[in-house]
């Protein structure tokens, strides 16, 4: 019979000192711009997913700086923003707008209109990404 969601059998990280640890390398990891289902911890026979930092994080907010976090995840939406912007003005020419449009899409749903999402695109990287594949079009025709 399998444990009920939720439990507390099996805490992956019981030290708080490895708390910080991982929690440090899951905003290093968003920072980066990289999917938060892509984040893991390992240290020796110590594991989490990021579905159990979230839970730390929620359950325990005086452990986990709420706004280290949310400063991460700006930074790497700056760095994808960035990433277009330099495409869009001809700075790197080498850039895949196919494979830039399916991120910013997909990672950061700028072209959906149905929800009110936190990280909805704004106007101006729209403008930018706009452009971008405009330009990439002509260049094609």
């Amino acid at each position: 019979m399998a444990a009920e969601k939720g439990n507390q059998y099996h805490l992956a990280i019981k030290n708080p000192e490895m708390r910080q640890k991982a929690y440090n390398q899951f905003c290093e990891h968003l920072a980066k711009g990289k999917s938060i289902k892509s984040w893991y911890f390992e240290d020796g026979e110590v594991m989490c997913t990021w579905e159990t930092m979230l839970s730390y994080i929620e359950k325990n907010p005086d452990e986990f700086a709420s706004i280290k976090k949310e400063i991460s995840h700006i930074k790497g939406f700056q760095h994808w923003e960035s990433v277009c912007e330099d495409s869009a003005s001809g700075k790197n020419k080498e850039a895949n707008t196919a494979s830039l449009q399916m991120i910013m899409r997909n990672k950061y749903g700028w072209d959906k209109k149905e929800d009110n999402n936190t990280n909805e695109i704004p106007e101006e990287t729209k403008k930018i990404l706009d452009k971008l594949i405009s330009s990439h079009n002509n260049i094609k025709e």
